[in-house]
Protein backbone atom coordinates (compact mmCIF):
# COMPACT_ATOMS: atom_id res chain seq x y z
CA UNK A 1 0.00 0.00 0.00
CA UNK A 2 2.74 2.58 0.81
CA UNK A 3 4.26 1.92 -2.64
CA UNK A 4 0.92 2.65 -4.30
CA UNK A 5 0.65 5.90 -2.32
CA UNK A 6 4.14 6.97 -3.41
CA UNK A 7 3.32 6.09 -7.01
CA UNK A 8 0.13 8.11 -6.76
CA UNK A 9 2.07 11.09 -5.42
CA UNK A 10 4.56 10.91 -8.27
CA UNK A 11 1.74 10.82 -10.80
CA UNK A 12 0.19 13.83 -9.06
CA UNK A 13 3.51 15.72 -9.38
CA UNK A 14 3.74 14.94 -13.10
CA UNK A 15 0.15 16.04 -13.74
CA UNK A 16 0.71 19.17 -11.66
CA UNK A 17 3.84 20.20 -13.55
CA UNK A 18 1.98 19.60 -16.80
CA UNK A 19 -0.84 21.83 -15.56
CA UNK A 20 1.50 24.53 -14.23
CA UNK A 21 3.08 24.96 -17.68
CA UNK A 22 -0.38 26.18 -18.78
CA UNK A 23 -0.75 23.05 -20.91
CA UNK A 24 -4.41 22.55 -19.98
CA UNK A 25 -5.51 26.14 -20.56
CA UNK A 26 -6.32 25.84 -24.27
CA UNK A 27 -7.38 22.20 -24.10
CA UNK A 28 -10.23 22.49 -21.58
CA UNK A 29 -12.90 25.06 -20.66
CA UNK A 30 -12.32 27.49 -17.78
CA UNK A 31 -14.59 25.51 -15.46
CA UNK A 32 -12.58 22.32 -15.99
CA UNK A 33 -9.29 24.17 -15.52
CA UNK A 34 -10.55 25.68 -12.27
CA UNK A 35 -11.62 22.24 -11.03
CA UNK A 36 -8.18 20.82 -11.88
CA UNK A 37 -6.47 23.74 -10.16
CA UNK A 38 -8.41 23.46 -6.89
CA UNK A 39 -8.04 19.67 -6.85
CA UNK A 40 -4.27 19.82 -7.34
CA UNK A 41 -3.66 22.52 -4.75
CA UNK A 42 -6.03 20.89 -2.29
CA UNK A 43 -4.21 17.56 -2.52
CA UNK A 44 -0.79 19.16 -2.08
CA UNK A 45 -2.01 21.12 0.93
CA UNK A 46 -3.20 17.89 2.55
CA UNK A 47 0.11 16.16 1.78
CA UNK A 48 2.08 19.02 3.32
CA UNK A 49 -0.20 19.07 6.35
CA UNK A 50 0.20 15.32 6.82
CA UNK A 51 3.98 15.81 6.97
CA UNK A 52 3.83 19.07 8.89
CA UNK A 53 7.15 18.66 10.70
CA UNK A 54 9.13 18.04 7.51
CA UNK A 55 7.17 20.82 5.80
CA UNK A 56 8.11 23.40 8.44
CA UNK A 57 11.75 22.29 8.49
CA UNK A 58 12.02 22.66 4.72
CA UNK A 59 10.11 25.95 4.58
CA UNK A 60 12.54 27.57 7.04
CA UNK A 61 15.40 27.22 4.54
CA UNK A 62 14.30 30.40 2.73
CA UNK A 63 12.26 32.77 4.88
CA UNK A 64 12.43 35.54 2.26
CA UNK A 65 10.17 33.63 -0.14
CA UNK A 66 7.41 33.54 2.45
CA UNK A 67 7.93 37.19 3.39
CA UNK A 68 7.60 38.13 -0.29
CA UNK A 69 4.43 36.07 -0.65
CA UNK A 70 3.04 37.57 2.57
CA UNK A 71 3.73 41.07 1.25
CA UNK A 72 1.83 40.13 -1.90
CA UNK A 73 -1.22 39.06 0.12
CA UNK A 74 -1.42 42.20 2.26
CA UNK A 75 -0.81 44.41 -0.78
CA UNK A 76 -4.55 44.27 -1.44
CA UNK A 77 -4.72 47.04 1.19
CA UNK A 78 -3.16 49.56 -1.23
CA UNK A 79 -4.09 47.95 -4.55
CA UNK A 80 -6.53 49.55 -6.98
CA UNK A 81 -7.97 46.09 -7.60
CA UNK A 82 -7.97 44.53 -4.09
CA UNK A 83 -10.09 41.50 -5.00
CA UNK A 84 -7.81 40.47 -7.88
CA UNK A 85 -4.72 41.17 -5.80
CA UNK A 86 -5.86 39.03 -2.88
CA UNK A 87 -7.09 36.17 -5.08
CA UNK A 88 -3.96 35.97 -7.25
CA UNK A 89 -1.69 36.28 -4.21
CA UNK A 90 -3.36 33.28 -2.59
CA UNK A 91 -2.87 31.29 -5.80
CA UNK A 92 0.81 32.35 -5.82
CA UNK A 93 1.06 30.84 -2.31
CA UNK A 94 -0.58 27.65 -3.55
CA UNK A 95 1.83 27.49 -6.48
CA UNK A 96 4.74 27.86 -4.05
CA UNK A 97 3.33 25.02 -1.93
CA UNK A 98 3.91 22.63 -4.85
CA UNK A 99 7.57 23.67 -4.84
CA UNK A 100 7.70 23.23 -1.06
CA UNK A 101 6.30 19.71 -1.45
CA UNK A 102 8.92 18.81 -4.08
CA UNK A 103 11.75 20.11 -1.90
CA UNK A 104 10.52 18.36 1.24
CA UNK A 105 9.77 14.97 -0.28
CA UNK A 106 12.21 14.31 -3.13
CA UNK A 107 15.94 14.45 -3.71
CA UNK A 108 17.05 16.68 -6.57
CA UNK A 109 17.74 13.57 -8.65
CA UNK A 110 14.18 12.38 -8.10
CA UNK A 111 12.84 15.85 -8.91
CA UNK A 112 14.71 15.85 -12.21
CA UNK A 113 13.26 12.46 -13.13
CA UNK A 114 9.74 13.67 -12.37
CA UNK A 115 10.37 16.81 -14.41
CA UNK A 116 11.65 14.60 -17.22
CA UNK A 117 8.35 12.71 -17.30
CA UNK A 118 6.32 15.92 -17.25
CA UNK A 119 8.33 17.77 -19.89
CA UNK A 120 8.60 14.66 -22.04
CA UNK A 121 4.80 14.46 -22.15
CA UNK A 122 4.59 18.21 -22.84
CA UNK A 123 6.98 17.96 -25.80
CA UNK A 124 5.17 14.97 -27.31
CA UNK A 125 1.72 16.54 -26.83
CA UNK A 126 2.87 19.75 -28.51
CA UNK A 127 4.28 17.87 -31.49
CA UNK A 128 1.13 15.78 -31.94
CA UNK A 129 -1.21 18.74 -31.46
CA UNK A 130 0.65 20.96 -33.93
CA UNK A 131 0.96 18.26 -36.57
CA UNK A 132 -2.74 17.39 -36.27
CA UNK A 133 -3.95 21.00 -36.04
CA UNK A 134 -1.33 23.18 -37.76
CA UNK A 135 -3.81 26.03 -38.08
CA UNK A 136 -3.97 26.23 -34.29
CA UNK A 137 -0.44 25.18 -33.35
CA UNK A 138 1.42 27.40 -35.83
CA UNK A 139 1.10 31.18 -35.71
CA UNK A 140 -0.26 32.63 -38.95
CA UNK A 141 -0.87 36.22 -37.86
CA UNK A 142 1.85 37.87 -35.77
CA UNK A 143 4.88 35.54 -35.74
CA UNK A 144 4.11 33.77 -39.02
CA UNK A 145 5.41 30.21 -39.12
CA UNK A 146 6.42 30.09 -35.45
CA UNK A 147 5.21 27.08 -33.49
CA UNK A 148 3.18 27.80 -30.37
CA UNK A 149 1.72 24.31 -29.89
CA UNK A 150 -1.05 24.05 -27.32
CA UNK A 151 -0.12 27.44 -25.85
CA UNK A 152 -1.51 30.87 -26.67
CA UNK A 153 1.89 32.35 -27.61
CA UNK A 154 5.19 31.06 -28.94
CA UNK A 155 7.07 32.58 -25.99
CA UNK A 156 5.33 30.22 -23.57
CA UNK A 157 6.32 27.19 -25.65
CA UNK A 158 9.88 28.48 -26.08
CA UNK A 159 10.24 28.96 -22.31
CA UNK A 160 8.98 25.44 -21.61
CA UNK A 161 11.21 23.86 -24.26
CA UNK A 162 14.26 25.74 -22.98
CA UNK A 163 13.63 24.38 -19.51
CA UNK A 164 12.82 20.94 -20.94
CA UNK A 165 16.13 20.92 -22.82
CA UNK A 166 18.03 21.72 -19.62
CA UNK A 167 16.18 19.02 -17.67
CA UNK A 168 16.96 16.34 -20.26
CA UNK A 169 20.56 17.54 -20.47
CA UNK A 170 20.94 16.91 -16.73
CA UNK A 171 19.13 13.58 -16.97
CA UNK A 172 21.63 12.51 -19.64
CA UNK A 173 24.36 12.97 -17.01
CA UNK A 174 22.67 11.10 -14.16
CA UNK A 175 20.48 8.39 -15.74
CA UNK A 176 22.12 5.10 -16.62
CA UNK A 177 19.12 3.16 -17.93
CA UNK A 178 17.04 4.09 -21.00
CA UNK A 179 19.58 6.69 -22.05
CA UNK A 180 18.21 6.63 -25.60
CA UNK A 181 14.89 7.88 -24.22
CA UNK A 182 16.63 10.75 -22.44
CA UNK A 183 18.65 11.70 -25.50
CA UNK A 184 15.47 11.49 -27.57
CA UNK A 185 13.76 13.88 -25.14
CA UNK A 186 16.70 16.30 -25.39
CA UNK A 187 16.67 16.15 -29.19
CA UNK A 188 12.92 16.73 -29.48
CA UNK A 189 13.05 19.56 -26.93
CA UNK A 190 15.75 21.39 -28.88
CA UNK A 191 13.93 20.83 -32.19
CA UNK A 192 10.72 22.23 -30.71
CA UNK A 193 12.68 25.16 -29.27
CA UNK A 194 14.04 25.96 -32.74
CA UNK A 195 10.56 25.70 -34.27
CA UNK A 196 9.32 28.48 -31.97
CA UNK A 197 11.84 30.79 -33.72
CA UNK A 198 12.51 32.50 -30.38
CA UNK A 199 16.02 33.99 -30.45
CA UNK A 200 15.83 34.93 -26.78
CA UNK A 201 15.00 31.38 -25.69
CA UNK A 202 17.77 29.95 -27.85
CA UNK A 203 20.35 32.36 -26.43
CA UNK A 204 19.17 31.64 -22.86
CA UNK A 205 19.61 27.91 -23.49
CA UNK A 206 23.06 28.33 -25.04
CA UNK A 207 24.11 30.71 -22.24
CA UNK A 208 22.82 28.29 -19.58
CA UNK A 209 24.73 25.39 -21.12
CA UNK A 210 27.83 27.56 -21.38
CA UNK A 211 27.54 28.61 -17.74
CA UNK A 212 27.08 24.97 -16.78
CA UNK A 213 30.56 24.24 -18.13
CA UNK A 214 31.96 27.05 -15.99
CA UNK A 215 30.08 25.75 -12.96
CA UNK A 216 31.77 22.41 -13.48
CA UNK A 217 35.05 24.27 -13.10
CA UNK A 218 34.03 25.21 -9.56
CA UNK A 219 35.70 21.98 -8.50
CA UNK A 220 39.08 23.45 -9.44
CA UNK A 221 41.52 24.28 -6.68
CA UNK A 222 41.24 28.05 -7.03
CA UNK A 223 37.52 28.82 -6.54
CA UNK A 224 38.05 32.61 -6.30
CA UNK A 225 39.48 32.79 -9.82
CA UNK A 226 36.67 30.60 -11.09
CA UNK A 227 34.05 32.78 -9.39
CA UNK A 228 35.45 35.92 -11.05
CA UNK A 229 35.43 34.15 -14.42
CA UNK A 230 31.83 33.03 -13.89
CA UNK A 231 30.68 36.53 -12.89
CA UNK A 232 32.26 38.03 -16.01
CA UNK A 233 30.63 35.37 -18.20
CA UNK A 234 27.30 35.86 -16.43
CA UNK A 235 27.39 39.62 -17.06
CA UNK A 236 28.30 39.15 -20.73
CA UNK A 237 25.50 36.59 -21.16
CA UNK A 238 23.00 38.97 -19.52
CA UNK A 239 23.95 41.84 -21.84
CA UNK A 240 23.71 39.62 -24.93
CA UNK A 241 20.29 38.31 -23.90
CA UNK A 242 18.93 41.81 -23.28
CA UNK A 243 20.19 43.01 -26.66
CA UNK A 244 18.93 40.01 -28.60
CA UNK A 245 15.69 39.83 -26.66
CA UNK A 246 14.99 43.46 -27.35
CA UNK A 247 15.92 43.08 -30.99
CA UNK A 248 13.03 40.65 -31.42
CA UNK A 249 10.05 42.50 -32.76
CA UNK A 250 7.07 43.35 -30.62
CA UNK A 251 4.08 43.73 -32.89
CA UNK A 252 1.71 46.34 -31.53
CA UNK A 253 -2.02 46.57 -31.87
CA UNK A 254 -1.41 49.10 -34.65
CA UNK A 255 0.71 46.67 -36.61
CA UNK A 256 3.88 48.67 -36.03
CA UNK A 257 7.19 47.13 -35.08
CA UNK A 258 9.00 48.18 -31.93
CA UNK A 259 12.67 47.35 -31.66
CA UNK A 260 15.28 48.04 -28.98
CA UNK A 261 14.45 51.75 -28.75
CA UNK A 262 10.78 50.90 -28.26
CA UNK A 263 11.53 48.47 -25.44
CA UNK A 264 13.71 51.12 -23.81
CA UNK A 265 10.83 53.59 -23.95
CA UNK A 266 8.57 50.94 -22.44
CA UNK A 267 10.96 50.51 -19.51
CA UNK A 268 11.18 54.29 -19.18
CA UNK A 269 7.40 54.45 -18.86
CA UNK A 270 7.31 51.71 -16.22
CA UNK A 271 10.08 53.34 -14.18
CA UNK A 272 8.28 56.69 -14.29
CA UNK A 273 5.16 55.08 -12.81
CA UNK A 274 7.18 53.15 -10.21
CA UNK A 275 8.65 56.43 -8.96
CA UNK A 276 5.16 57.55 -7.99
CA UNK A 277 4.79 54.60 -5.58
CA UNK A 278 8.35 53.35 -5.09
CA UNK A 279 8.33 51.49 -1.78
CA UNK A 280 5.32 49.16 -1.89
CA UNK A 281 4.22 49.47 -5.50
CA UNK A 282 0.69 49.17 -6.83
CA UNK A 283 -0.18 45.83 -5.24
CA UNK A 284 0.14 42.29 -6.57
CA UNK A 285 -1.16 42.31 -10.16
CA UNK A 286 -2.35 45.86 -9.55
CA UNK A 287 -0.07 47.56 -12.04
CA UNK A 288 -0.90 45.72 -15.27
CA UNK A 289 -4.50 44.97 -14.35
CA UNK A 290 -6.98 46.01 -17.05
CA UNK A 291 -8.73 48.35 -14.60
CA UNK A 292 -5.54 50.25 -13.71
CA UNK A 293 -5.16 51.82 -17.17
CA UNK A 294 -1.38 51.33 -16.97
CA UNK A 295 -1.44 49.42 -20.27
CA UNK A 296 -2.32 52.66 -22.05
CA UNK A 297 -0.31 55.04 -19.85
CA UNK A 298 2.94 53.09 -20.24
CA UNK A 299 2.13 52.15 -23.82
CA UNK A 300 1.90 55.82 -24.75
CA UNK A 301 5.65 56.09 -24.13
CA UNK A 302 6.13 53.68 -27.04
CA UNK A 303 3.50 54.61 -29.61
CA UNK A 304 0.11 56.26 -29.90
CA UNK A 305 -2.70 53.88 -28.84
CA UNK A 306 -0.23 51.11 -27.98
CA UNK A 307 -1.29 49.00 -24.97
CA UNK A 308 1.65 47.37 -23.22
CA UNK A 309 0.91 43.85 -21.88
CA UNK A 310 3.82 43.93 -19.42
CA UNK A 311 7.29 45.44 -19.14
CA UNK A 312 9.15 42.47 -20.68
CA UNK A 313 11.31 42.38 -17.56
CA UNK A 314 10.43 40.30 -14.52
CA UNK A 315 12.27 42.51 -12.06
CA UNK A 316 10.57 45.70 -13.26
CA UNK A 317 7.17 43.99 -13.07
CA UNK A 318 7.88 42.85 -9.52
CA UNK A 319 8.95 46.37 -8.51
CA UNK A 320 5.81 47.83 -10.08
CA UNK A 321 3.67 45.41 -8.07
CA UNK A 322 5.46 45.33 -4.70
CA UNK A 323 7.93 48.19 -4.85
CA UNK A 324 11.51 48.33 -3.69
CA UNK A 325 10.57 46.31 -0.60
CA UNK A 326 9.31 43.42 -2.72
CA UNK A 327 12.29 43.55 -5.08
CA UNK A 328 14.67 43.54 -2.10
CA UNK A 329 12.98 40.51 -0.55
CA UNK A 330 13.25 38.63 -3.83
CA UNK A 331 16.93 39.41 -4.33
CA UNK A 332 17.66 38.43 -0.74
CA UNK A 333 16.05 35.07 -1.52
CA UNK A 334 17.86 34.76 -4.85
CA UNK A 335 21.19 35.96 -3.48
CA UNK A 336 21.28 33.51 -0.57
CA UNK A 337 20.10 30.69 -2.85
CA UNK A 338 22.79 31.44 -5.43
CA UNK A 339 25.45 31.65 -2.71
CA UNK A 340 24.44 28.24 -1.33
CA UNK A 341 24.17 26.79 -4.84
CA UNK A 342 27.68 28.04 -5.64
CA UNK A 343 29.20 26.30 -2.62
CA UNK A 344 27.15 23.17 -3.22
CA UNK A 345 28.36 22.96 -6.82
CA UNK A 346 31.95 23.36 -5.63
CA UNK A 347 31.82 20.83 -2.80
CA UNK A 348 29.51 18.14 -4.20
CA UNK A 349 30.82 16.04 -7.07
CA UNK A 350 27.46 14.64 -8.19
CA UNK A 351 26.16 15.96 -11.55
CA UNK A 352 22.76 16.83 -10.09
CA UNK A 353 24.44 19.16 -7.58
CA UNK A 354 24.88 21.60 -10.48
CA UNK A 355 21.14 21.78 -11.17
CA UNK A 356 20.43 24.45 -8.56
CA UNK A 357 22.94 26.99 -9.83
CA UNK A 358 22.07 26.24 -13.47
CA UNK A 359 18.35 26.73 -12.89
CA UNK A 360 18.95 29.94 -10.94
CA UNK A 361 21.02 31.23 -13.86
CA UNK A 362 18.24 30.30 -16.29
CA UNK A 363 15.68 31.98 -14.05
CA UNK A 364 17.67 35.20 -13.81
CA UNK A 365 18.51 35.39 -17.51
CA UNK A 366 14.93 34.74 -18.59
CA UNK A 367 13.58 37.46 -16.35
CA UNK A 368 15.70 40.03 -18.16
CA UNK A 369 13.22 39.91 -21.04
CA UNK A 370 10.16 38.09 -19.65
CA UNK A 371 8.28 37.89 -16.33
CA UNK A 372 8.48 34.74 -14.22
CA UNK A 373 8.88 36.07 -10.67
CA UNK A 374 6.11 34.98 -8.31
CA UNK A 375 3.68 34.12 -11.10
CA UNK A 376 0.64 32.16 -9.97
CA UNK A 377 -0.07 28.85 -11.69
CA UNK A 378 3.49 28.86 -13.04
CA UNK A 379 5.87 25.91 -13.26
CA UNK A 380 8.81 28.33 -13.32
CA UNK A 381 7.85 29.82 -9.95
CA UNK A 382 7.18 26.36 -8.52
CA UNK A 383 10.63 25.16 -9.58
CA UNK A 384 12.29 28.30 -8.21
CA UNK A 385 10.76 27.57 -4.81
CA UNK A 386 11.77 23.90 -4.96
CA UNK A 387 15.34 24.77 -5.95
CA UNK A 388 15.71 27.39 -3.22
CA UNK A 389 14.32 25.08 -0.54
CA UNK A 390 16.25 22.01 -1.75
CA UNK A 391 19.62 23.62 -1.11
CA UNK A 392 21.72 22.43 1.83
CA UNK A 393 19.89 19.12 1.86
CA UNK A 394 22.26 16.69 3.55
CA UNK A 395 20.68 13.53 2.23
CA UNK A 396 20.67 13.55 -1.56
CA UNK A 397 18.91 10.20 -1.75
CA UNK A 398 16.04 10.81 0.65
CA UNK A 399 12.80 9.00 -0.03
CA UNK A 400 9.25 10.22 0.18
CA UNK A 401 8.20 9.91 3.83
CA UNK A 402 5.11 7.91 4.60
CA UNK A 403 2.01 9.97 5.28
CA UNK A 404 1.66 8.69 8.82
CA UNK A 405 5.22 9.61 9.85
CA UNK A 406 4.53 13.05 11.33
CA UNK A 407 1.43 11.93 13.20
CA UNK A 408 2.81 8.73 14.64
CA UNK A 409 3.40 8.79 18.41
CA UNK A 410 4.34 5.15 18.82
Amino acid sequence: MPELVRLGERILVIISLFYLTQSFYNLFPIVVNSLIQYTIYGLFFLLLLARWHRTITTAKKDIFIWLLLSLAVISFLWSNVPADTFRNSIVAWQTAFVGLYLASCYSIKEQLKLMGWAFGIIVIVNFIYTLLFPGLGIDSEIHIGAWRGIYSHKNVLSQMTTLSSLVFLFLSMIVRQYRYVVWGGLFLSIVLLLLTTSKTALVVFIASVGLLQFYRALRWRNPKSVLILILITFIIASVVIVLIGNAELIVTSLGKDITLSGRTELWHGVIDQIQKRPWLGYGRDGFWNAESNMHKIVGSYVAFNYEAPHSHNGFLDLTADLGIVGLTLFFLSFGFAFHKAFHQARLNSKPEALWHITFLSFFFLYNLTESSVMLHNSAIWTLYVSVSLSLNTKNYQKKVPELKSDFSYN
